[in-house]
């Protein structure tokens, strides 16, 4: 009875507050009973279709006094009979937390209601073995105030699987993630099971009630190796979400760089191609950086494209003067238009500036202008001069002249690289007419450019400095105007610099200075003013320094002493005072020496005579004052020796007869005293022999005599104190003086002397 009790005490319905609606308990215990019904129907008959079951069910809601134990186990089966989710046949504790209606708004918690039903499994059993334990009760729990749970997606359980009685909480999907996110309130609807393995089930037909039903499954009619729900543990899911986004961000980081990679692989196959290597290069700077060309860019005679490659200064003188020498190259270029496609840029550009400077400087009318503007010719072939400044033929007679430069001579374009541009343009002496167009500073690989001996005007531009690989640079003769732009001394390569004989003004630019790989520097014959800068003695690769016929003044830096590369020190017909540095004797190569015409004074320094390497010596028309130093005998290299139109006194030094080479020797316009040294017999190849105008005394030398087969010229007039007779050998130099008719023989060369009665001979009757 105690057993009876008991069975019969959990099947009741106990209330836990007073005042419930008992409705809700007849509903739920005839749905348990109209369940329990249909499951022993079913196991009798066998599998029925949907419509034989709802007949069958329509026949047990009339039978109330069904087995109350048999009625709760067929509530479970009931709510799902279509289910596919299986649960092992163990007790099973479902609890089901559903809201019901507050009759009242308090903040009381809401009253619960609870109802115990046997273990399906008891129920089957049938009253089986009395000592079993009491199996657990079903204990479905429903709060007011609370809807109804919702378990609308199968699979959406978390149920645990301990099998020793632990709570697994039963949740929807969206619930699920919304606690990875945040600590939700607890769900509405918990499963219970003590020694069950529970699995999930669908919503079945009967939702309507708002009550969760678990379907039992008999475990020999299904297999035991159906999916288990684990456990939902919410740090083990945050960690999993956490660990996918780590994976996801890598993925994400692996894409970007596999299709970047990608990307330059598709652009380095699109790119264009490398042009033809002859015309590919070009030079480090370029004048104008215009756009890439597209190869299949056809050109047009509108093009911009070719127009991008020129200056804007250029493309306003194409767009709005169609007769100037730009827009006259541009239309010329465009006749080629074909052949453009294939040519580098460099090529395009270098083309139309030798074009502009044609028709800039009266091309047509050049002393040779063969294959200039013929579309047939690489204008690489176009004509020009063998050689910078006309180094073929000067250096034939000026010793030394531009020795080491361009040696051996190059060809006009870059052949070594196979580039097809110009390096040098030498077009000396060849009738250029006009003014140089700023387009020729756009051939920025040019490394020599000549000129001289033309009749340019204008001035040197200041564009010039994009010539920045110019190691030679030649306007000699050119009649250029201006002032020397001090954007040459950016030229640092420079090595040759000739601007003489034009129509310069101003000083000599201090950044000259800067250029110490200079070798040749001539600014002569032009119109400049200022000193000479100490500077100079940076210059220390300087072999020619000529500044003559400049309007120098002050004196000359004794740093230049410094210079021991020096060959050719020209600085004569300017305006220099002072002492004539000694430090000029330290020069071991120097080879000319011209200081002549300016104002320097003193003596001439003694250590002159270490510089033995001297060719030519130019003292002359200066105020030196003292005697000739006796150690310029050891110069006995000279070929031409000045020392005329000065204050020089004292005797002439007889060393000056080791001069065997001499052929040009001056010492007139003098006070030198004394006898003419008979040593001046040894200068065998002297020519000219100038010792007018001196206060010379005693007879002329007879061993003069021996220098009939060279010279030319003999000069002694103007030396009172002369006397005796000439030797007859030194009659025939230039023909005899008619006898009592002249003093002096009349011309430029040949004997000249004063006819006095003191001295005599060569036509001059003596008394």
């Amino acid at each position: 009875m105690e057993k009876d009790d008991s069975h019969q005490q959990q099947a009741s319905v106990s209330h836990t507050e007073e005042g419930d609606d008992p409705s809700i308990l007849e509903i739920v215990a005839s749905r348990i009973r109209q369940g329990a019904e249909m499951e022993k129907l079913n196991a009798q008959d066998g599998p029925m279709s949907v419509q034989q079951q709802e007949e069958r069910k329509h026949h047990l809601v009339t039978a109330s006094n069904a087995n109350e134990t048999t009625a709760a186990a067929a509530e479970a089966t009931e709510d799902a009979p279509n289910s596919t989710t299986n649960v092992a046949p163990n007790d099973l504790v479902v609890s089901i937390l559903a809201s019901l209606p507050s009759e009242d708004a308090t903040n009381e918690s809401p009253p619960t209601k609870d109802i115990t039903l046997p273990n399906r499994m008891q129920a089957e059993q049938g009253g089986a073995d009395e000592e079993q334990a009491v199996p657990q009760p079903v204990l479905l729990r429903r709060e007011q105030g609370r809807p109804p749970a919702s378990l609308s997606h199968p699979g959406a359980f978390a149920i645990d699987n301990t099998g020793t009685g632990t709570t697994g909480t039963v949740m929807t999907e969206t619930q699920t993630q919304q606690e990875e996110d945040t600590v939700p309130e607890p769900p509405a609807v918990t499963l219970t099971h003590g020694n069950d393995n529970v699995a999930p089930t669908e919503e079945n037909n009967h939702h309507d009630s708002g009550l969760a039903v678990a379907n039992p499954v008999d475990e020999e009619s299904h297999p035991s190796n159906l999916p288990q729900a684990q456990d939902y543990n919410a740090e083990s899911q945050h960690q999993n979400r956490e660990e996918r986004l780590k994976q996801f961000k890598t993925q994400v980081f692996v894409g970007v760089i596999v299709l970047l990679v990608i990307i330059l692989i598709l652009v380095a196959i699109l790119a264009p191609g490398k042009k033809n290597p002859e015309e590919d290069s070009e030079p480090t700077e370029a004048p104008s950086e215009g756009p890439t060309r597209n190869p299949s860019q056809a050109p047009t005679l509108d093009s911009e494209y070719w127009l991008s490659l020129f200056p804007a200064t250029t493309v306003t003188a194409i767009m709005n003067s169609p007769g100037s020498p730009q827009f006259k190259a541009y239309e010329w270029l465009l006749q080629d238009i074909d052949n453009l496609p294939t040519l580098s840029d460099a090529r395009i550009l270098q083309k139309f500036v030798l074009a502009v400077f044609y028709l800039a400087t009266n091309g047509e009318e050049w002393t040779t202008n063969t294959h200039w503007l013929n579309h047939s010719v690489h204008e690489c072939d176009w004509y020009q001069k063998a050689a910078f400044a006309r180094k073929d033929v000067l250096s034939l007679f000026v010793p030394n002249y531009l020795a080491g430069f361009l040696d051996p001579t190059p060809a006009p374009c870059d052949n070594n690289n196979n580039t097809g541009l110009y390096q040098h343009l030498w077009l000396d002496q060849n009738e250029l007419v006009g003014s140089v167009p700023e387009e020729l500073y756009l051939l920025t690989s040019l490394q020599s450019l000549s000129l001289e001996f033309n009749h340019l005007t204008g001035t040197i531009s200041s564009g010039i400095a994009s010539l920045t690989s110019l190691e030679g640079l030649s306007l000699s003769r050119a009649l250029h105007t201006g002032m020397v732009p001090t954007e040459i001394g950016l030229l640092t390569k420079m090595r040759v610099l000739f601007l003489d004989n034009n129509l310069l003004y101003g000083s000599i630019p201090a950044a000259i200075w800067d250029l110490t790989n200079m070798e040749t520097f001539s600014l002569a014959a032009n119109e400049l003013e200022g000193s000479l800068s100490s500077q100079i003695g940076t210059f220390s690769n300087l072999q020619w320094l000529i500044l003559d016929d400049i309007g120098l003044t002050g004196t000359i830096p004794t740093e230049i002493g410094l210079l021991e590369s020096l060959d050719w020190l020209v600085l004569f017909n300017n305006k220099f005072e002072g002492d004539l540095p000694s430090e000029l004797g330290n020069m071991p190569k120097l080879n000319t020496l011209s200081v002549a015409n300016n104002l320097l004074q003193g003596t001439i320094p003694t250590d002159l005579g270490l510089a033995t390497t001297l060719f030519v010596l130019l003292l002359d028309a200066n105020q030196f004052v003292g005697p000739v130093p006796s150690e310029l005998g050891q110069l006995t290299s000279l070929f031409y020796a000045f020392f005329q139109n000065n204050q020089l006194s004292q005797s002439i030094p007889t060393e000056l007869g080791q001069w065997r080479g001499v052929q040009l020797l001056d010492l007139s316009n003098n006070q030198f005293l004394g006898q003419i040294p008979s040593d001046f017999g040894n200068l065998d190849f002297v020519g000219l022999l100038n010792l007018a105008n001196n206060s010379l005394t005693g007879t002329v030398p007879q061993d003069l005599s021996r220098l009939n087969n060279t010279l030319y010229s003999l000069k002694l007039q103007a030396n009172e104190l002369l006397s005796g007779v000439i030797p007859g050998d030194l009659c025939n130099i230039n023909g005899t003086c008619p006898p009592n008719t002249v003093i002096q023989c009349a011309g430029p060369y040949g004997l000249s002397f004063d006819c006095t009665s003191s001295l005599c001979g060569c036509g001059c009757p003596c008394d």
